[in-house]
């Protein structure tokens, strides 16, 4: 138990400095981006910090293991140790959160920047400029020119951000780990440990609840 114990101190020492080597990467790698940048060059970029995140993520979670594994071995269910358990696993959860929000914006932001998103949006505004004009003269009133140009407008409209959307798409494969049931967990130990309880069953479960108070 003792050599499990060390073990699991171990893993939880590596994997929070993981998490800091992890996070402080993909942040640099957000600030990397040129004066001019294509959307394959963003792309590129993309993948890199997708990269970190998903070690990060990864990190994140054993991590979190190894916070609720730790005061189990260790046979400490003592209300503080516990609850700081609990904490950090929560405060994990929500660093992660707000790496992979500032990732996505920082991205959202540059994809909608690339020098050829910024050219078709040039190009729809345009279209649907020059297909106005047309309209109002005498050959918009016997041709569809000014349609066509308007509806090729809004095609390449749609397709300059559906371009956008399917890089940003690859970072939900990055998404805030699920560790919700260490926290969980841990908070269920404190109740059985510390807090007068009382069983209750039905048909197919088993059930820990706070135990009644009694009247005085």
């Amino acid at each position: 138990m003792a050599n499990a114990h060390m073990k699991v101190l171990d893993i939880k020492q590596s994997s929070a400095q993981d998490m800091e080597l992890f996070r402080s990467q993909a942040q640099a790698d957000l600030k990397k981006k040129g004066f001019i940048e294509v959307r394959d060059g963003l792309g590129r970029r993309l993948d890199k910090v997708l990269d970190y995140l998903k070690d990060c993520q990864l990190a994140t979670y054993i991590h979190a293991f190894s916070l609720f594994l730790e005061p189990m071995l260790a046979q400490n269910f003592e209300p503080a140790k516990l609850a700081d358990a609990t904490a950090k696993i929560e405060a994990d959860s929500i660093a992660y959160r707000e790496l992979y929000t500032d990732c996505y914006n920082a991205l959202e932001a540059g994809a909608a920047d690339t020098v050829d998103s910024a050219l078709l949006g040039g190009i729809t505004s345009a279209g649907k400029m020059l297909g106005h004009a047309i309209a109002k003269t005498p050959v918009g009133e016997h041709t569809l020119i000014d349609e066509a140009l308007e509806g090729a407008g809004e095609d390449i409209g749609r397709f300059n951000d559906r371009q956008s959307e399917k890089l940003l798409e690859k970072l939900h494969q990055a998404k805030t780990p699920d560790v919700a049931p260490f926290k969980q967990s841990v908070m269920e130990v404190d109740t059985l440990y510390n807090h007068p309880t009382q069983i209750a069953v039905d048909a197919e479960n088993v059930y820990i609840l706070p135990a009644k108070q009694q009247e005085e």
